[in-house]
C-alpha cells in the first residue's frame, strides 16, 4: 500500500480512523482481489463491495464512504458516477 495514504495522525482518514471504502466492480474474481488486497492495510476498511453501478450508487448514498473504487467505467458505471456526483453537491 503507498505511504501516500497516510495523514496527519497516521491513519488514512486523517481522524484517527480508517478510511471507509466501497468497490465497485462487476467482475467478481476482481472484485474480490481488490477486497482482499484493501483488507490487507488496517488503515482501510471496505464497508462493502458491489457488482453494478445502480449497486454502487445506492451502497454510496447510504454509506457515505470516504473513497469509491471502481473498475472500469462503461455507459451504466458513467451514469451512476454522475448520479453520486449529482448528489454529493
Amino acid at each position: 500500500m503507498s505511504e501516500a495514504i497516510v495523514g496527519a495522525t497516521g491513519t488514512t482518514g486523517g481522524d484517527g480512523h480508517p478510511v471507509r471504502v466501497v468497490v465497485v466492480e462487476d467482475h467478481p474474481v476482481t472484485r474480490m482481489g481488490v477486497v482482499a488486497l484493501l483488507g490487507q492495510d488496517p488503515r482501510i476498511t471496505v464497508v462493502a463491495d458491489v457488482g453494478t453501478g445502480e449497486e454502487g450508487v445506492a451502497v454510496v448514498l447510504r454509506e457515505l464512504p470516504d473513497v469509491v473504487v471502481t473498475g472500469e467505467l462503461g455507459v451504466h458505471q458513467r451514469v451512476a458516477a454522475r448520479r453520486l456526483d449529482r448528489a454529493a453537491h
